[in-house]
């Protein structure tokens, strides 16, 4: 019996403006915007393990999305530092049923991508 083994490559975002995308997720992320297969990328990082690329799509984001990215702060500040500077790059608050004790905080890129 043959084993299929897949690799998690890129993931894949749509957007009516797939380079300021790539910025904001490039400036929380901390890294530099390249451009992969025409497409403004984010590069593996080896701790990651795949690429970012945002590509146009000019279609209405017209729901939550299936999938989302968690990113995880190592301390409560941490956390706080972070989320101010998401907000700074573009993002905004987005309230999808968590109550007032959740450790977590959602947030909604420049698109309405939940992270």
């Amino acid at each position: 019996m043959a084993v299929l083994v897949c690799e998690l490559v890129a993931l894949i975002f749509g957007s009516p403006d797939p380079e300021r995308l790539a910025r904001f997720w490039g400036g929380l992320l901390g890294q530099g915007v390249t451009i992969e297969r025409g497409a403004p990328s984010l590069t593996a990082l080896p701790e990651v393990g795949f690429s970012l690329r945002f590509i146009a799509d000019a279609g209405e984001k017209w729901g939550p999305n299936q999938m989302h990215p968690d990113l995880k702060p190592t301390s409560l500040q941490e956390q706080a530092a972070e989320v101010h500077r998401a907000l700074q790059l573009g993002s905004r608050h987005l309230d999808v049923g968590q109550g007032p004790d959740a450790e977590h905080v959602v947030l909604a890129d420049p698109d309405g991508n939940e992270l």
